[in-house]
């Protein structure tokens, strides 16, 4: 499957606020491989970023949060991932497009 920011290949909006939850069949472990990646950066991404959580939810051990323009592949544990995109209220970029 393939999912994007919101807008993308265009701008993504400011106070954004989404997630995605993936699953994958029993036995299978979830890739997740951007194709394009280009967010507000900073240290420890404090304003526009991108989480991957290694199960259903937020409460799963979070994997990576990441900005910037720079994204490697998520690998999960097991068959589940969670994924969040935050912005905030000023600075916006084309944003991202990930396949799993």
């Amino acid at each position: 499957g393939i999912f994007t920011s919101p807008g993308y290949p265009g701008d993504y909006p400011n106070n954004a606020r989404c997630s995605w939850q993936i699953s994958v069949n029993t036995g299978y472990v979830v890739a997740i491989r951007f194709t394009a990646f280009n967010l507000e950066g900073g240290f420890d991404c404090p304003w526009d970023y991108l989480e991957v959580y290694d199960g259903s939810s937020t409460a799963a051990p979070r994997l990576a949060k990441l900005c910037g323009s720079s994204a490697r592949t998520i690998f999960t544990t097991g068959r589940n991932a969670f994924v969040v995109f935050r912005t905030d209220g000023s600075v916006t970029d084309s944003g991202f497009s990930a396949n799993f």
